[in-house]
């Protein structure tokens, strides 16, 4: 499932206590579809040319341990976006005009098409808001299904047409911080990439699109929403790589600190900001843990190198469904991903007390309406 041409523009309403006007910042999120950890070069990626997508890498600071908010696009996307009323300037280019698909000429779109159209429209954005603080988050289309890259990318990785469609998201990339480039934004705008969850394929010649990490798309396999996850701000964020727990629900609370911005009571209960972490030295500690959503909606939860799966027949995410009536009693797993990062060796055997406390946890996150600090 995808967003359908979702892009959507806020220029910032930014309260008086906010910084002083020079030192606004603007906010570009870029949430790719389906891409996988292992799809950029700066992630070891095979085959596959993304010089834009590793520059930002290079010059940003590259989280290792970044995370969806779930296995699949929308759960991750409601909670990375509020959805709530706001006195804001507010446009969605496409959103008002597809409606419901009903045949004839309101299908006749062009597919390969997309990525051009969505890229124009935010660089047009960019130019028109430059004036005054903005926030742009840009959804593309790419590298979901149907895979129809343009003509202009057809063949060039080689390896069939999703990868060539990573090529598409990288150019597409590009020409949004060429913009910020031409306009003299870069320095003063916070530039977030990341992923609306893992590659929903596992491989494709060598290339790995999820990188070293089992499963892809819906699982509860790292594969399905270890994603990457990078934040560029020349003037504010020193270039590196960071081991921190890190997840896009926590998005709103980190952009609110941003601009300064407190956050309305109630808002965003499960976001932590993460901008102290990022323009500090101390590079390395994020939230104690994090809550993990299968594409079919079970849970798991990680703390430390630990993951917690409460019952293994859940893992693989939308291949999980069971035939009612032969359901099996749970068997839970239990993975140290710093010694075992394919998940190949369940503990919970051999290291009971650590899935109870995993469960404990848990469940305690199900029923507390805050279960991050704000």
């Amino acid at each position: 499932m995808r967003s359908a041409l979702a892009l959507l523009f806020y220029p910032l309403a930014i309260a008086t206590a906010a910084p002083p006007a020079e030192s606004k910042p603007n906010i570009v999120v870029i949430l790719a579809d389906d891409l996988g950890y292992g799809d950029l070069g700066s992630q070891g990626a095979k085959g596959i040319k993304t010089p834009n997508l590793d520059a930002l890498a290079r010059e940003g600071l590259r989280f290792t341990d970044g995370h969806a908010s779930a296995a699949v696009c929308t759960p991750t996307r409601y909670s990375m976006l509020t959805g709530k009323d706001s006195p804001m300037t507010k446009q969605a280019a496409g959103r008002g005009r597809i409606g419901w698909m009903s045949g004839g000429k309101s299908a006749w779109w062009k597919d390969i098409d997309i990525a051009d159209t969505l890229t124009g429209e935010a660089v047009k954005f960019i130019e028109k808001h430059q004036e005054k603080p903005f926030f742009l988050c840009f959804t593309p289309h790419d590298v979901h299904a149907p895979t129809i890259p343009h003509p202009r990318f057809v063949g060039t990785s080689g390896l069939g047409p999703r990868a060539d469609m990573v090529h598409e998201l990288d150019w597409s990339v590009g020409e949004v911080l060429k913009a910020l480039e031409r306009l003299n934004l870069t320095k003063n705008t916070l530039v977030i990439l990341s992923s609306d969850n893992g590659a929903y394929k596992t491989e494709e010649g060598e290339h790995r699109p999820n990188g070293p990490w089992k499963g892809e798309k819906s699982h509860l396999w790292e594969g399905g929403h270890r994603v990457p996850f990078i934040a560029k701000w020349p003037s504010r964020i020193a270039p590196g790589e960071s081991a921190a727990l890190v997840s896009l629900v926590d998005l709103p609370a980190t952009a609110a600190a941003v601009v300064g911005q407190p956050l309305p009571a109630g808002a965003a209960p499960d976001s932590f900001n993460l901008l102290p972490l990022m323009t500090s030295k101390d590079r390395d500690k994020g939230c104690d843990h994090l809550i993990l959503m299968s594409g079919k909606g079970d849970l798991a939860i990680r703390q430390g190198p630990w993951k917690y799966i409460p019952d293994l027949a859940t893992a693989n995410g939308w291949g999980s469904w069971i035939k009612p009536g032969t359901e099996a009693a749970p068997k839970p797993g239990l993975y140290h991903l710093g010694d075992d990062p394919a998940e190949t060796k369940n503990l919970h055997a051999s290291k009971p007390e650590v899935s109870k406390r995993l469960a404990a946890l848990l469940a305690k996150a199900k029923t507390t309406p805050v279960t991050r600090p704000q």
